[in-house]
């Protein structure tokens, strides 16, 4: 009755109406639910006391504050693994805007269903073998000068460089992970963006090189928004003195999501003021 007579109220004498607001009717014919609300009510009581509880003791016990050695190893890992994840996500994302700017009549016979699922099974697999191999060397480390690590979360850097025995492996495995999961897709990716340029030039009119540009906005918000925090952190512990919290507090809040999604929307508005929609 309500809702038709608002329905109604909306349509009369109008081709196109935006209402106040929308009537939620999910849970309208399930049967008996008054009993099902009383259920999610107990489970979401039950989930905030056990919560609260647990959040009490790890408040209250300061032995519960240090990380175990696996728990820790595991951290590492997963951590560093997303992070080499989306390195080469974002290499994958470049391939696919370079094959369609560049090659569009080929798009759909190069990056396939089959061709993207083995680039994404391979990603995969290579950051097992990395990260896993970083994560294994750590295990024949042995600690006996200190085991407080400087960073926000169990990071192979600090955590190698405070063994007690040689730790040149884990040095050489350092050094090989960052090239192969920032150096070198940083340079594939800039790469690939010059010969997108090359491209666009080849675009006769205005607004077919605006169109095409504007299909690799995001991809490139997201390339900065990932590779500037670690690069500036570079370049500023070359230039000075950068102390380890300094160091952590700058990566981690350009990887904070509103910090990102707010840089995101504001790029974004500027960038539409630039160029023109058609």
């Amino acid at each position: 009755g309500n809702f038709d007579s608002l329905h109604d109220k909306h349509h009369q004498n109008r081709s196109f109406a935006r209402p106040q607001y929308f009537f939620i009717n999910g849970f309208h014919d399930i049967p008996h639910d008054k009993f099902y609300y009383m259920f999610l009510c107990f489970a979401y009581v039950v989930a905030v006391c056990a919560n609260s509880i647990v959040l009490f003791i790890i408040f209250t016990q300061r032995r519960l504050h240090i990380p175990k050695y696996i728990s820790c190893l595991a951290n590492m890992f997963f951590v560093f693994f997303f992070i080499a994840l989306q390195s080469m996500t974002l290499v994958v994302l470049a391939c696919d805007r370079f094959v369609a700017i560049s090659l569009p009549l080929r798009y759909h016979t190069l990056l396939t269903n089959t061709t993207m699922s083995v680039m994404i099974t391979g990603m995969w697999l290579v950051n097992v073998v990395i990260v896993g191999t970083n994560t294994v060397l750590i295990t024949r480390l042995s600690y006996c000068k200190t085991i407080v690590i400087d960073s926000y979360f169990c990071d192979h850097g600090p955590l190698y460089r405070m063994a007690c025995n040689d730790n040149s492996a884990n040095s050489i495995m350092a050094k090989v992970n960052t090239v192969l999961v920032l150096h070198v897709p940083l340079v594939f990716i800039v790469l690939t963006y010059v010969c997108i340029l090359l491209a666009l030039f080849r675009i006769t009119t205005w607004q077919g090189r605006v169109k095409a540009l504007k299909t690799c906005i995001s991809h490139l918000l997201i390339v900065a928004l990932f590779f500037l925090p670690f690069i500036s952190t570079y370049i500023a512990a070359l230039t000075f003195s950068l102390q380890p919290n300094s160091r952590i507090i700058f990566i981690y809040v350009f990887n904070t999501g509103e910090i990102r999604g707010f840089l995101k929307k504001m790029v974004k508005q500027n960038t539409s003021s630039i160029i023109p929609i058609n």
